[in-house]
């Protein structure tokens, strides 16, 4: 195992060339440094070439966090499609229109629906994930439905005027 002298002798004598290179290769480089020393700790004994050593670790975790962000963009990309949206039921408007009049809604309006309706989420526990009350959660819930209900009958009317 890496003792506690070693580790601080490696960060004495290459912590800082490591965070210089890091910095001119990712944003979050401080993080990629700690982890590059936590695994240094882990090892069960010394590299042959600490300084390669760290360099390639370093470099490993650089691609390793680039394909995770890669993989996690594609996911959201492919939540945020219209078709990837499932609506039970059949209440006549199409996913455009859905979205269009979400659209509308503020951010927090939004997520209150959304926490409701597809989270599946009671008053309690969406005014915990939002730091608000349960009784501010139900009202604005209530409000992200009146303001809903008043985009579709706008549309009900548009519809039948035509």
């Amino acid at each position: 195992m890496i003792s506690g002298e070693q580790l601080a002798m490696a960060i004495d004598r290459w912590g800082g060339k490591l965070r210089f290179w890091l910095m001119t290769r990712v944003p979050d480089f401080d993080d990629i440094l700690q982890e590059t020393f936590c695994k240094l700790i882990q090892q069960p004994h010394w590299p042959d070439r600490p300084a390669a050593w760290l360099f390639q670790v370093a470099a490993n975790l650089i691609r390793q966090e680039a394909r995770r962000k890669k993989r996690r963009q594609q996911r959201e990309e492919r939540v945020a499609l219209p078709e990837a949206i499932q609506i039970d039921g059949d209440f006549g408007w199409t996913q455009d229109e859905i979205q269009k009049a979400m659209s509308r809604l503020t951010a927090e309006l939004r997520d209150i629906i959304l926490l409701k309706i597809w989270g599946e989420m009671t008053h309690a526990e969406i005014g915990k994930s939002l730091g608000i009350s349960t009784a501010s959660a139900h009202r604005r819930y209530e409000e992200a439905l009146v303001q809903l209900r008043l985009f579709f009958e706008e549309q009900n009317t548009r519809i039948r005027k035509k």
